[in-house]
C-alpha cells in the first residue's frame, strides 16, 4: 500500500520528505490530493468514484510525491481527518485504502467547543469577501468595556496564507462595537497551538453610551482568507518558532 500526494508545487520545501526526518505542520495544507492506494492508478480511481473527475484530470499532468505505507519512512499523525503533523521514522498505522486529505483552507471546532451546536462561518453571497464569524456564546458588553469573545472555532491554511478579522459593519454603526486590534490578524502556525488549538478570539469593545447583549450564534465580524508577500531579502533574518496562542508573536 502507498500514499500518493499530489501537491501544487512538489519542490516547496527544501529538504526531502522522504529521506530526512522532519517536523512539519504546514505539509497538508500544499496538497491538492492525498489518498492511500495500491497504486497510482487506483489512486485516481478512487478520486473519479468519489465525484472529483474534474481534478482527476488536473492531477494527472502532475507527478505525486508516493510514499510506502509498508517500509516507513516519514510517520503522519491524523487528527480529524487532516495531517496535523509528519515526523520521524516508523510505520504507518493510520492509513487504510482510500483514506482521502484535500484540505486547502477553511475552519474547524476547537476540542473544548466539539460537541456545542455552532454556527459555522459561510460566505453569504457569490461575491462576498468575509466568512461570517458567530459567536460561540452570549456576550455583554456596557459601555466602555471589552472582552475577548469566543468562537470555539480555528482556521487552517496555507503557510503562506493569513486571516484578517473585521468587525461587521452592522456591529460598529448600529451597535457601536469595534475591535480593539482594529484589524485581527490569525496567522497559519496559530493553528493546533500548544496554548489554545487556534481558537479565534473576537476582542470587542462597546463604545457606545448602551450596553449591548450579543446572542450565541449571532454574527459579529468577518474572516478575509489572503496571500501575503515577502520582501527580497526575508529570507536574511532568522524567524522564531511560534510556541504559544493568542498574541504570542514575539513574546520574550
Amino acid at each position: 500500500m502507498n500514499l500518493y500526494i499530489w501537491r501544487h508545487n512538489k519542490t516547496y520545501h527544501s529538504h526531502s520528505m522522504i529521506d530526512e526526518p522532519c517536523v512539519l505542520n504546514e505539509f497538508y495544507l500544499d496538497a491538492l490530493a492525498v489518498v492511500a492506494a495500491p497504486d497510482q492508478e487506483t489512486a485516481l480511481a478512487m478520486l473519479e468514484a468519489r465525484g472529483e473527475g474534474w481534478r482527476v484530470e488536473d492531477l494527472r499532468k502532475l507527478e505525486p510525491t508516493v510514499l510506502s505505507l509498508d517500509k516507513g519512512g516519514v510517520v503522519f499523525t491524523q487528527i480529524r481527518g487532516s495531517f496535523d503533523h509528519l515526523y520521524g521514522q516508523g510505520p504507518f498505522p493510520h492509513y487504510e485504502e482510500g483514506e482521502f486529505c484535500m484540505k486547502v483552507r477553511g475552519f474547524e471546532k476547537i476540542s473544548q467547543y466539539q460537541d456545542v451546536d455552532l454556527t459555522m462561518p459561510v460566505r453569504k453571497t457569490e461575491t462576498s469577501a468575509g466568512y461570517d464569524l458567530c459567536l460561540a456564546e452570549d456576550v455583554d458588553l456596557e459601555p466602555g468595556a471589552s472582552v475577548l469573545a469566543a468562537t470555539g472555532l480555528k482556521a487552517y491554511m496555507r503557510p503562506d496564507e493569513y486571516l484578517s478579522i473585521h468587525i461587521r459593519s452592522s456591529m460598529g454603526i448600529k451597535k457601536h462595537l469595534r475591535l480593539l486590534n482594529s484589524v485581527g490578524i490569525v496567522d497559519a502556525d496559530y493553528y493546533n497551538n500548544p496554548d489554545n488549538e487556534g481558537h479565534i478570539l473576537i476582542a470587542l469593545e462597546n463604545m457606545g453610551k448602551e450596553a449591548v447583549h450579543l446572542a450565541k450564534g449571532e454574527r459579529v465580524a468577518q474572516g478575509i482568507f489572503s496571500q501575503y508577500l515577502v520582501t527580497d531579502d526575508d529570507s536574511e533574518s532568522a524567524k522564531e518558532k511560534r510556541s504559544g496562542g493568542f498574541g504570542s508573536t514575539g513574546r520574550q
